[in-house]
């Protein structure tokens, strides 16, 4: 079976595009007033963090249309050279409005990869290292002071024993996680995460484009 080289854009079937349609529709119903928003990638970001010791590494999605000047040649695309020219600045801007934090800052934050996703979103794998083993893990998001005031951010933490999440916003920039369990707060924006991901995971599968080509990059 033939695989799929990158930067060979991808194919999906009406039966795949259906599902995903499908998806979108619950999705938004469960997001109510703000799916309007979401259902446009640059108004939603996801990250996931995972802990273990004394580290915390970071999977964070965004749309690289929210760092001004990225799409030098304003085409609504980003390639490959134009993110290689980017990924300093944007890499500085993620580490000044997307924090994580365990009571008190990460003595080391490091960028270990980064990869282009769908025409002008960017995969960024962060680690996050601190003095000693992490128990409570704090995320802001200031995010929206660069893709707009109705961006959300979709954070999830995996500590170990159990999956937490949280929905952040300009009305909401912080969330804490620990291993002490969910709250009913914590319940009720982990329902809105869920549908978050679910819009970012159809728009992705419906745009029917991916032009991944992966990076490494120190701090």
């Amino acid at each position: 079976m033939p695989t799929r080289r990158a930067g060979e854009s991808s194919r999906c079937g009406w039966r795949c595009r259906a599902s995903a349609t499908r998806l979108l529709s619950i999705a938004l119903l469960v997001l109510c007033t703000g799916a309007s928003a979401a259902a446009h990638d640059l108004s939603i970001s996801q990250s996931r963090v995972t802990v273990k010791g004394s580290t915390a590494t970071v999977r964070l999605s965004i749309d690289l249309m929210a760092f001004a000047g990225v799409d030098a040649n304003a085409d609504a695309r980003v390639s490959h050279e134009e993110l290689e020219r980017s990924i300093e600045r944007v890499f500085a801007l993620v580490k000044q409005h997307y924090q994580v934090t365990a009571g008190g800052p990460a003595r080391r934050i490091t960028l270990d990869r980064y990869e282009l996703a769908d025409e002008h979103g960017v995969d960024l794998d962060l680690r996050y290292a601190f003095d000693g083993d992490v128990r409570r893990v704090e995320v802001t998001s200031t995010l929206d002071s660069l893709a707009g005031p109705s961006h959300q951010h979709v954070v999830s933490v995996d500590g170990g024993e159990q999956m937490q999440r949280a929905v952040l916003s300009a009305n909401s920039r912080t969330a804490a996680f620990d291993g002490g369990g969910s709250t009913v707060g914590q319940v009720i924006t982990g329902m809105l995460a869920a549908a978050g991901v679910t819009v970012l995971l159809a728009y992705r599968i419906l745009s029917g484009r991916s032009r991944a080509r992966p990076r490494a990059a120190a701090k």
